[in-house]
């Protein structure tokens, strides 16, 4: 892997991992409203509650992680680009290949773990 690969993939899943970590909190804070309304309601033993909710949440991270990666995808080469950080790269003799490139090394490995996730983990869960 070349140097600007390797920086581009540390910048992606570095924002991947706090879009990630926003989202999961929201999702999780709201099935915990959720479900202690149904734990209120009596329709769930409270002694299942994080067990429950654990459940809810493995089925629901496979819908996550594709806008996560969109948007860090985003977030990432839009503040590359108002450093001027991608025209220094073209300046280099990179093309814009070259930054698909290294964005691809995220999503390729990002894609097989969303596939397990949405196929085995979901309807396990």
């Amino acid at each position: 892997m070349r140097t600007v690969d390797r920086y581009l993939l540390f910048e992606v899943s570095k924002v991947l991992a706090g879009v990630v970590g926003v989202l999961l909190l929201i999702t999780v804070s709201m099935l915990l409203l959720r479900t202690l309304e149904e734990v209120n309601l009596g329709a769930i033993n409270p002694n299942l509650l994080v067990r429950y909710l654990g459940f809810q949440v493995s089925r629901d991270i496979a819908s996550l992680v594709p806008p996560a990666f969109f948007l860090a995808a985003l977030i990432a080469l839009g503040r590359m680009a108002r450093d001027s950080e991608l025209i220094a790269i073209a300046a280099s003799g990179m093309g814009p290949w070259h930054i698909y490139r290294g964005v691809g090394l995220v999503a390729l490995p990002l894609a097989l773990l969303t596939a397990w996730l949405a196929l085995d983990v979901q309807p396990w869960a």
